[in-house]
């Protein structure tokens, strides 16, 4: 499954499993 800009769902979770904040940056960053 891939979001808006090509960030598959996997890379989110490796960004959460590192730093929830780098994570929830990704997801803004989709809007």
């Amino acid at each position: 499954m891939v979001l808006g800009a090509g960030v598959t769902i996997e890379e989110l979770h490796d960004a959460f499993r590192e730093s929830p904040d780098s994570g929830l940056k990704a997801l803004s960053n989709q809007c």
